[in-house]
């Protein structure tokens, strides 16, 4: 999703950028894209669209981390509680809809 030209993209504060956010294994290790962001009980989680096995524990960073990382994150901070955004890949924009229940 683009920001239109006429709306500044969100800057985080201090404290927002280090909010703690939920990262998959493969984004935390930087082998997989940001291609999914979800926020439910005003907890953003950052996943990619790989497969993740039971062994595998979410990661805590903050927030700014995940935008230092991809700058496109700015666009989709306004997402609500129970909205997700996705994308099919870095070079696509961001989709944003309620997640299912």
């Amino acid at each position: 999703m683009n920001t239109p030209d006429n709306e500044k993209r969100h800057e985080l504060t201090e404290k927002e950028y280090h909010i703690a956010v939920f990262i998959c294994s493969h984004v935390f290790e930087k082998t997989s894209p940001i291609l999914y962001v979800c926020k439910d009980d005003d907890e953003f989680q950052f996943l990619c669209a790989g497969l993740h096995y039971g062994d595998e524990r979410p990661r805590i960073v903050g927030l700014g981390h995940m935008v230092d990382s991809d700058k496109s994150i700015l666009d989709i901070l306004h997402i609500a509680n129970g909205e997700e955004a996705e994308r099919g890949s870095v070079a696509e924009e961001w989709t944003i809809r309620k997640m299912a229940e």
